[in-house]
């Protein structure tokens, strides 16, 4: 889990800290988001095993630690295809 501070101002010119924590599970409208494709391209991607993907009862989540390896290993995999 990766824990981020950052300062902004408020109204008052008043530097706040803010914590932010990232999330262990992706929802498959943040995945969609990232990969600019629809949720409904996420939910089959998972579900044929092409994205490390559980149910939590009905609701579909996406580690977030396996998405940033999976789309790290798609990366790596187009470079070595350029070369």
């Amino acid at each position: 889990m990766t824990i981020n501070n950052n300062f902004f101002s408020n109204k008052n010119g008043v530097n706040i800290e803010k914590w932010e924590i990232e999330p262990l599970v992706l929802r498959p409208e943040e995945v969609a988001e990232i990969l600019r494709i629809s949720k409904s391209q996420v939910y089959t991607l998972c579900r044929e095993g092409e994205i490390p993907a559980f149910y939590i009862g009905r609701n579909l989540r996406i580690p977030s630690r396996d998405f940033s390896e999976w789309l790290d290993s798609q990366y790596s995999g187009l470079v070595s295809h350029a070369e």
